[in-house]
């Protein structure tokens, strides 16, 4: 499972696509694909510009134009920016950018999920995400408040 260290990194090597516009969508596994807004993924996100790529706990963030593209990698996803389109047999979502590069989500267990939305809010889980713990407001109070709390210590560390 990525951990946090692991999705700062990736989304910084995702700020390639930033500028770029997605041509073509394969999805390869549906049930990867959740639409919260009406149409299909394919009709949706082809054309859509990447204006923005971030983390917000365990998502990674695409701001296109007035959608937003969420990845939840689950236990074993992984996303790899490749120059040349090539599905693997763990291959569940393939898009392709106007600059040539593609976008491959690769999931062996299947448990990952792409969440396309126009609110954030709609996603699972993701309202009740708490303080990021790399921003300013997490400062050395408001950790040490965790030290409160009675649950194992790996638990508190790891709840988001």
């Amino acid at each position: 499972m990525p951990e946090l260290p692991d999705l700062e990194v990736l989304q910084e090597q995702l700020q390639s696509l930033c500028g770029d516009s997605i041509e073509t969508v394969a999805i390869h596994f549906p049930v990867t694909c959740r639409l919260l807004i009406e149409g299909n993924p394919e009709q949706v996100l082809s054309n859509q510009y990447v204006h923005y790529i971030w983390r917000r706990g365990k998502f990674i963030v695409f701001t296109l134009d007035g959608l937003y593209m969420v990845f939840n990698l689950m236990v074993t996803g992984r996303l790899q920016v490749i120059s040349q389109p090539k599905k693997t047999r763990n291959t569940v979502v393939v898009l392709t950018f106007a600059s040539g590069n593609t976008l491959r989500f690769d999931d062996f267990k299947k448990m990952g999920k792409v969440y396309i939305t126009d609110n954030l809010e709609k996603i699972p889980q993701y309202s009740e995400l708490g303080i990021e713990p790399l921003s300013e407001e997490f400062t050395l109070e408001r950790f040490s408040r965790l030290f409160n709390d009675t649950r194992e210590v790996k638990v508190v560390l790891t709840d988001q």
